[in-house]
């Protein structure tokens, strides 16, 4: 559980303000009424310099849940609200930015080439039944 505790804190922790705040004990680990860092999460998002039209303003979770098993681990948030603002000055500016090589295998810009028609099958000859006459 404590293991738990700790990812949770270095995975979510900077992007809540005031940290992560107590967890309830015991399974599925609780968090409720998280109030989001908007100035890191900005951050993140602007992080090469270039992001996107619009800004967190304002942000709120309200509750995940951590429910380990033997297979894997469950995460739910729920209530989750973003408040965002939209900049057109931005926006025009993240549209005229040039394109990066990797970006170029994502674009919905991409000529649609279609693949060639398979070949009909070969025709069978029809078989002769000698006991009938067909």
């Amino acid at each position: 559980e404590a293991a738990l505790r700790k990812l949770m804190e270095e995975s979510f922790g900077e992007y809540v303000k005031g940290g992560l705040g107590s967890v309830e004990a015991g399974f599925p680990l609780t968090l409720r009424d998280l109030k989001l860092n908007e100035k890191r999460i900005q951050e993140d998002m602007e992080e090469d310099g270039n992001g996107p039209p619009f800004e967190l303003t304002s942000g709120k979770i309200g509750s995940i849940s951590v429910n380990p098993g033997w297979m894997g681990v469950e995460i739910v948030a729920s209530s989750i609200v973003l408040n965002l603002s939209f900049s057109a000055v931005k926006a025009m500016a993240w549209m005229m930015r040039p394109k990066d090589a990797d970006e170029g295998d994502e674009s919905p810009e991409q000529e649609f080439v279609p693949r060639p028609a398979p070949a009909p099958p070969a025709p069978v000859a029809p078989r002769y039944c000698c006991a009938h006459g067909t």
